[in-house]
């Protein structure tokens, strides 16, 4: 099953949002410097005062993959029909444009600096007003992590506005697809309710700008980091402009975790009689009093291995189990992720079962209030549809289509429609009572818009497919066209997480990539990325790392271990036979990552982030001698220039330095705080120096940057509403001025032209 590899240590600091301010340098004195003869050498005159320009305009899109993500919630508006919204573990939360049937993301103002922000563990609407949205956002609760927030919007989350917690939530923790933890009364609509993680249940009565503790709700144990999982109201305990009376709150322990309050949440006390030894995750009340609960042994996703969904008549506390398939029964070990009602049929209830291996995930549906259950799977009489995502046939006849269903709703508009997500998105189906009659009901993937991969590094190459990836998860892409999802699907052989690409500079359909989790985990292509062939073997254990291929393609080196489930930290490796023999380079340490010359087939450079010095190989990797301390100490992006053979630069959090291959030292380019990211792309007209993009920080301005003279002045070509979490790569297109591809953190890959 799919695991989420992400940045574990978001940054805590909320950056100013100021524009950035105009410098007085002129584009004579660029050509003064001389930057259209001697690049490497008018870098390094320039670096001292470079200049500040302000923002450029760019248009921003996604490539197209389509999810790729845990969808942990989906949220119907009750009395909009269309309106409805979806939630992320990673990758922020989006909306659907019913218009256009595609989802519209409402969180890419969050950038790198304020990226816990991007793990959303709650969505409320305000079923008074269509306008009104909530989001409980923070995806990590560990001590190194930021607290979270409350984020409110007036205007459908075109704007928002936050609200600081004092406390830590969890949205990409276990249980991160229980729910909802927020909501709002519908019978006073100023009044919402938070369950958190560690900290018990929380109120705010001004429409979320401040928040208390409610003291009167126990905070029990044994909820395994997850805590307070759901709220519901019972709207037919109270009338407009007044608290409602009665609620339901659903805490993760397997020791009876249901409560209701029936004084507006003055005292709360355990419903009588409710199932022990499994933890609830989500629940539905109906119109008729009968409240719907699915369970799990564990909170999930990693693992459930027992389940059920019971039924209680909340009139008289009468519990009835009514799970539609017992593990017991199935011979399998699983659970049950979700549940939900048709609020225009009672007695219709749907459910699905959590962590099913080996048949996949069932949807059950019944219209008799549970008493008899209809499944509906690729092996029941559904019908699937991947055609906008070719990539979840995972190079196999079977679709990976009902894998961790973490949430289903049944349109309150319209019965026929369902949606359910999984670990790889959200998908719809608009004949489901079809089911009820034996008939095959049609579902379909539902995810243009939603873009929610991991990425991990990023190459466009001078020829062939403009862009290609490694990804966390579900290996990497091809990409011939950025608007639709490759019709290959994955790279193939899929290997899950891919950590590392790279192509030969002077032969650019000669590629490498490295992953784990097999005998030999890198390969080689010959065609640009379209078919890819294991080398026959591997430095002893190696998996993950970087690997990096010289110009010619006669030489790769790789350094392995450095990814997620880390093994050892290894000495890099060399191969001069495409992987029949590796030697470990000398004078080198164990996770120096090494980088290739982009035109001297015969060198490549190391970097040690201990001593802050750079190793030249120039023997094709066979050996590695210090060059003499050039940069300061740290973990840091070292790069190479296209066609600028001995040009480095180095990204750190102590900024950003050029080193020229005829210098003693490095540089350091003023004004700039720090680099995470460092790229190249085509040069601008007239310039002979590719232009390059970092992602960091210019006198305090947190964005995206481009220079387009070799260092000398800088444009942000980011603005405030695009952010897109945190960015794990860039590199901009050797064939189109101005275009730069962000690989992010949970957004997928964006790519962006010049306005």
């Amino acid at each position: 099953m799919k695991s989420k590899y992400v940045s574990e240590r978001p940054m805590a600091r909320l950056f100013s949002r100021r524009q950035v301010l105009t410098a007085a340098t002129a584009i004579a004195a660029l050509k003064a410097s001389g930057v259209g003869g001697n690049a490497s050498n008018a870098a390094a005159q320039a670096m001292g005062s470079p200049g500040f320009r302000n923002p450029s305009s760019y248009r921003w899109k996604n490539v197209a993959i389509h999810g790729g993500g845990f969808v942990v919630g989906i949220i119907p508006h009750p009395t909009v029909r269309g309106l409805i919204y979806a939630r992320t573990d990673v990758g922020g939360a989006y909306r659907l444009d019913p218009g256009s049937n595609r989802w519209q993301p409402i969180t890419d103002w969050i950038g790198g600096p304020d990226s816990n922000l991007s793990g959303i563990e709650s969505i409320a609407l305000d079923p008074t007003d269509k306008n009104r949205v909530y989001i409980a956002a923070g995806m990590y609760s560990q001590r190194w992590a930021p607290n979270g927030a409350i984020l409110r919007s007036l205007d459908q989350g075109r704007t928002w506005q936050k609200t600081s917690l004092p406390i830590k939530l969890g949205g990409n923790e276990a249980g991160r697809f229980n729910g909802e933890r927020l909501a709002v009364d519908p019978n006073e609509p100023s009044i919402l309710y938070f369950g958190s993680r560690h900290n018990g249940l929380w109120k705010t009565v001004d429409h979320g700008q401040s928040w208390h503790r409610v003291e009167g709700f126990p905070v029990p144990r044994h909820t395994a980091g997850v805590g307070t999982v759901f709220v519901i109201y019972d709207i037919h305990s109270g009338k407009r402009g007044q608290s409602t009376a009665v609620m339901y709150v659903g805490v993760s322990t397997p020791h009876g975790g249901i409560y209701r309050s029936i004084d507006a949440g003055a005292t709360w006390h355990k419903l009588p009689g409710q199932p022990l030894g499994l933890r609830p995750n989500h629940a539905a009340l109906a119109a008729d009093g009968s409240l719907y609960v699915s369970y799990g042994k564990q909170a999930g996703p990693n693992s459930m291995t027992d389940g059920a969904v019971w039924k209680c008549n909340t009139r008289n506390c009468q519990w009835t189990d009514i799970t539609p398939l017992s593990p017991e029964k199935d011979h399998r070990s699983f659970g049950y992720g979700t549940v939900a009602i048709d609020v225009q049929y009672p007695g219709t209830v749907m459910a699905g079962t959590f962590c099913r291996w080996n048949g996949g995930d069932i949807i059950f549906r019944s219209t008799n209030g549970g008493k008899s259950w209809i499944p509906i799977s690729p092996n029941h009489g559904g019908i699937w549809s991947v055609e906008s995502a070719p990539w979840l046939n995972f190079h196999s006849p079977h679709p990976m289509v009902t894998n961790w269903i973490g949430s289903l709703q049944i349109d309150p508009h319209n019965s026929q429609r369902v949606l359910y997500t999984t670990g790889w998105g959200i998908f719809e189906s608009t004949d489901v009572a079809a089911a009820d009659s034996g008939s095959p009901t049609h579902w379909r993937f539902y995810c243009d818009g939603v873009e929610e991969t991991v990425v991990l590094d990023l190459i466009s190459p001078p020829a062939g497919a403009h862009l290609l990836s490694s990804l966390g998860d579900i290996g990497g892409f091809k990409h011939d066209n950025l608007r639709i999802s490759p019709p290959d699907g994955m790279l193939n052989p899929n290997y899950g997480n891919n950590t590392s690409i790279d192509f030969a500079e002077h032969d650019p359909s000669f590629m490498v990539r490295v992953f784990g989790g097999r005998p030999v985990n890198a390969a080689y292509s010959t065609d640009g990325g379209t078919i890819w062939i294991p080398f026959k073997n591997a430095p002893s254990g190696a998996m993950y790392g970087r690997i990096a291929v010289s110009t010619d393609a006669k030489a790769i080196v790789w350094t392995a271990g450095s990814g997620p489930w880390n093994g050892p930290d290894r000495i890099a490796h060399v191969t001069h036979d495409r992987g029949e023999s590796w030697k470990a380079c000398r004078g080198l340490q164990a996770s120096w990552q090494v980088i290739s010359d982009r035109v001297d087939p015969r060198k490549f450079y190391a970097f040690s982030p201990r001593e802050g010095r750079v190793y030249i190989s120039s023997d094709a990797g066979v050996s590695f001698h210090r060059m003499g301390r050039m940069f300061p100490r740290g973990n840091a992006a070292l790069r190479s220039v296209p066609g600028q053979s001995g040009d480095l630069w180095l990204a750190s959090a102590h900024g950003l330095y050029f080193h020229s291959a005829s210098a003693v030292t490095a540089v350091r380019v003023a004004g700039i705080d720090s680099a995470h990211h460092i790229g190249f792309g085509r040069a601008a007209p007239a310039m002979n120096y590719p232009a390059i993009f970092i992602v960091g920080r210019l006198n305090g301005i947190y964005g995206f940057f481009r220079s387009d003279d070799a260092g000398s002045t800088w444009v942000r070509i980011n603005d405030y509403q695009h952010q897109f979490f945190t960015i794990n790569a860039i590199t901009g297109d050797p064939r189109i001025y101005g275009r730069v591809y962000l690989g992010t953190s949970g957004r997928g890959i964006i790519f962006g032209d010049k306005a």
